[in-house]
């Protein structure tokens, strides 16, 4: 999946998405999907900007199961515990 990610409240956040790239509207938008309407800012907007990285996500069972999920990104990948990733979609 590609899209967008980045930290909120001490879990990682990945936005699926179609867009290219990181936007004042695609920062907007993912405010009002998440959070009460008073987040929705200017400044709000640009918190969610400055942390916004653009990713691929690939989520992959384990043997025992457990779902895991991996991100990369141009200077990072991290993966976990699909559980500790909010996932959230974005057209």
């Amino acid at each position: 999946m590609k899209g967008f990610t980045f930290p909120y409240k001490g879990k990682t956040v990945f936005v699926k998405t179609e867009r290219d790239r990181k936007t004042r509207s695609l920062a907007r938008n993912i405010l009002k999907e998440m959070s009460p309407r008073k987040y929705a800012n200017e400044e709000g907007i640009e918190v969610v900007l400055k942390w916004l990285d653009k990713a691929e996500c690939e989520v992959k069972q384990l043997d025992n199961g457990t779902d895991w999920y991996s991100l990369k990104g141009k200077n990072f990948t991290e993966f976990g515990p699909l559980n500790e990733l909010e996932i959230i979609h974005i057209i």
